[in-house]
C-alpha cells in the first residue's frame, strides 16, 4: 500500500459487547474510511481488549480507531 495516495483522517467504528467478566464477545464494524483498509487489525486489536467485570451480564460499547495518515506520511 501506497500511504502518499492517503491524506487526512480515517477511522473505523466497532460496536462490541463485553460480557459480565470483561471479555470481549461480538465486534461488528459499523463504519470506516477508507473502507475496509484497517478493519481487520482494528477488530484484531479491540478483541485482545479486556474490560472491568459487571453486574450486568452484557455491555454494548461503540469504539472509534482514529487514524491520521499525514503522520504516517511523515515517517516516509
Amino acid at each position: 500500500m501506497h500511504t502518499e495516495r492517503l491524506n487526512g483522517l480515517g477511522f473505523v467504528d466497532i460496536r462490541v459487547m463485553v460480557d459480565e467478566n470483561g471479555k470481549v464477545g461480538e465486534s461488528v464494524i459499523t463504519d470506516s474510511m477508507p473502507f475496509r483498509l484497517f478493519d481487520r487489525e482494528s477488530l484484531r486489536a479491540v478483541r485482545t481488549w479486556e474490560f472491568n467485570q459487571s453486574s450486568y451480564t452484557e455491555r454494548c460499547f461503540d469504539i472509534r480507531f482514529k487514524f491520521d495518515f499525514d503522520k504516517f506520511n511523515e515517517r516516509e
